[in-house]
């Protein structure tokens, strides 16, 4: 069920639930102190992309996700960064680490890659345009995910 939707920023918020019965969200593996602050969104800092690229780490119902390294390669938008590390379909909605030297926090999730095309030549000298990964990413801020967690505990209390 679907309890929260921001489409500017692609989060939605949802919930899982078997019994019935639907409560105030809360999240059993974060707590506010685990996302990052403003201040940790600074150029050339080493973040982790976790999750599921191209399907990699589920196939036969195992949870074996795929753990990568980039940077935080720019910080000029409100809602987003742009990280230049390796993703493609299937890591919408990884989380993204920043790495410092005392720890690790949240500092965002990943909305999409970047696409570029180029130009190939086959063995018989036709050309012809492919898709390519350039390698930089779209990632929304942890600010925006905390926003649309706390919006969504609002509707929860009020339905």
């Amino acid at each position: 069920m679907v309890i929260y939707r921001d489409t500017t920023n692609d989060i939605a918020v949802m919930v899982v639930d078997n019994t019935g019965i639907v409560g105030t969200l809360t999240s059993e593996g974060f707590t506010h102190s685990m996302f990052a602050d403003e201040s940790s969104y600074i150029a050339g800092k080493g973040i982790l992309i976790i999750g599921y690229p191209l399907g990699i780490g589920i196939e036969d119902g195992r949870d074996n996700p795929v753990v990568r390294f980039g940077l935080l390669a720019q910080n000029s938008c409100a809602e987003t960064f742009l990280i230049d590390g390796m993703v493609n379909h299937g890591n919408s909605g990884s989380p993204v680490f920043v790495i410092t030297a005392h720890n690790t926090r949240v500092v965002g999730m990943v909305t999409a890659f970047k696409d570029d095309a180029i130009e190939v030549v086959d063995e018989k000298g036709i050309k012809s345009v492919t898709p390519y990964n350039s390698g930089l990413s779209v990632a929304v801020k942890s600010s925006w995910i905390e926003k649309a967690v706390e919006e969504a505990n609002k509707r929860l209390r009020f339905e």
